[in-house]
């Protein structure tokens, strides 16, 4: 019976709160600063990843030309 009547004093406190929520005013106000430029400007690095792209490509075609030449010369 105890807590039976722990919930009901929770739940009326919450009716009361979320009552009191509903009905309240919103007292708050919204700010919108205005941009800043940033200290630092920061570039992608697209040109590293552009480099690497072809270097691993080139690395790849030399390695399959040079399998290729092995496998021709010992035919």
């Amino acid at each position: 019976m105890d807590n039976f009547l722990k919930k009901v004093k929770e739940m009326k406190e919450l009716n009361y709160k979320y009552l009191l929520d509903s009905q309240g005013e919103v007292n708050f106000v919204l700010y919108v600063s205005s941009p800043t430029k940033p200290d630092k400007t920061f570039y992608p690095v697209r040109s590293l990843i552009t480099l690497l792209a072809m270097l691993s490509s080139v690395t790849l075609a030399v390695i399959i030309i040079l399998i290729k030449h092995r496998i021709k010369n010992s035919a």
